[in-house]
């Protein structure tokens, strides 16, 4: 679609493709555009800019839809996040949701999430009404000077949130907590430079491995992983240079993390550590011992050659 007059010129900060990391993500597919079902709604694209939500039990559709010169914005389903521009967060979370702002490379002010009521449509919270945590780069007008952005959790009257450090630092990001009622920012904030991974098919710059309570973060970051609490942005611990760099799968409810290391060519090493001390529980651990875990229950389960083995998380 041409448009009717000349577009803005791209700020620098924007890739001309929707990723973080300002090249095109030749491994990473794209998110089905075919409707599917979230949180009790059918969820439809609706054009470029819109997606319709309509509830599965009944009622009427609503729309959510983003802004900008030719913007665009789609829903994820490996996530359940809205995408749009370099923007991220959960297309629907509690009685919230999220669309864009400025979510086109045709705009020179960076993406701003926006959360909304998901019945009445009223703003709750935005980025463009907090002030971005030290750390994150501002040109001389105060803007950001990178669009990318992403919510990681709404819970408990707060918005985690993860903003790109700057323009140059494609990899770095600045976490912060905010209180939605008062938009002030939680405690401190966490910087990282993470390991870039672009064979990744899903998008998650940014991000991290959560405990089910949200108590403790784990980052892939450059120097390996490095441990943080999300409530106030303090570090636990990190690894350095010169350790042995251990990848972040997932934590046990009881604060047990299981991460991967790999020596060069040789296969991957497997192994879980102490989440808030950092000490080697065990090592060299087959993959298929690596448990997963049920949200609801807490249990952990694995599947080997012997059988099926549920157990409950130590206190």
């Amino acid at each position: 679609m041409t448009p009717s007059c000349s577009p803005r010129t791209p700020r620098a900060s924007t890739p001309s493709v929707t990723d973080t990391r300002g090249s095109r993500p030749t491994a990473r597919s794209a998110p089905s555009t075919s409707p599917t079902t979230h949180e009790g709604y059918i969820i439809e694209q609706d054009g470029d800019e819109s997606l319709k939500l309509t509830p599965i039990d009944g009622g009427a559709a609503r729309k959510v839809t983003c802004t900008g010169q030719l913007a665009h914005c789609s829903f994820d389903a490996r996530t359940n996040e809205i995408d749009g521009g370099q923007a991220h967060a959960p297309l629907i979370t509690g009685k919230y949701a999220f669309h864009v702002e400025n979510a086109s490379t045709y705009e020179n002010d960076p993406e701003q999430l926006v959360m909304t009521d998901l019945t009445t449509g009223k703003k709750a919270w935005s980025t463009a009404d907090v002030t971005p945590p030290a750390g994150v780069e501002l040109d001389e007008d105060g803007k950001r000077t990178s669009g990318a952005l992403r919510v990681l959790d709404v819970r408990d009257g707060r918005v985690l949130t993860a903003w790109g450090a700057g323009a140059f630092s494609p990899d770095t990001w600045v976490t912060a907590t905010y209180d939605i009622a008062s938009g002030k920012q939680v405690g401190g904030s966490s910087k990282y430079s993470y390991e870039d991974s672009p064979a990744d098919t899903v998008n998650t710059e940014g991000s991290s491995v959560f405990t089910p309570d949200h108590s403790l973060a784990a980052a892939h970051t450059e120097q390996g992983t490095a441990v943080w609490q999300p409530a106030d942005g303090k570090e636990v611990w990190a690894q350095k240079e010169g350790e042995k760099a251990m990848q972040p799968l997932r934590f046990s409810p009881n604060g047990i993390l299981y991460g991967t290391t790999k020596d060069g060519f040789s296969p991957s090493g497997f192994l879980a550590v102490d989440g808030r001390t950092k000490k080697v529980l065990a090592k060299s651990l087959p993959e298929e011992n690596i448990p997963l875990f049920s949200q609801p229950s807490g249990y952990g389960y694995i599947s080997t050659q012997k059988g099926f083995f549920v157990f409950p998380a130590q206190g």
